[in-house]
């Protein structure tokens, strides 16, 4: 490749890399129930999740998530997000 074909790939993928903006992820932290019946349910909601999870396309595992996260709070259970920068992050 010649150096001025370099040059021009390199500044390229430079302006698309900057202008992709940063990239986020979601985590969450679980709080479970106080009393024994929320127990319980938070715990057929984990069974459920792992069965939905065997069954599901890629695609649909983040459904079987969302539903978990959901059948949790139903439950009594507390469901706590945690958003963070995992690329081209702005440190300012």
């Amino acid at each position: 490749m010649g150096c001025k074909l370099r040059i021009i790939v390199l500044l390229l993928t430079g302006f698309m890399l900057a202008g992709c903006g940063a990239a986020y992820k979601t985590d969450y932290n679980y709080h479970a129930p106080t009393q024994p019946r929320g127990k319980m349910c938070a715990s057929q909601c984990s069974q459920s999740k792992t069965l939905c999870k065997r069954s599901a396309g890629p695609e649909q595992k983040l459904r079987c998530e969302e539903e978990y996260r959901s059948c949790y709070q139903l439950c009594g259970g507390e469901v706590i997000p945690h958003r963070h920068c995992v690329a081209f992050c702005n440190e300012s």
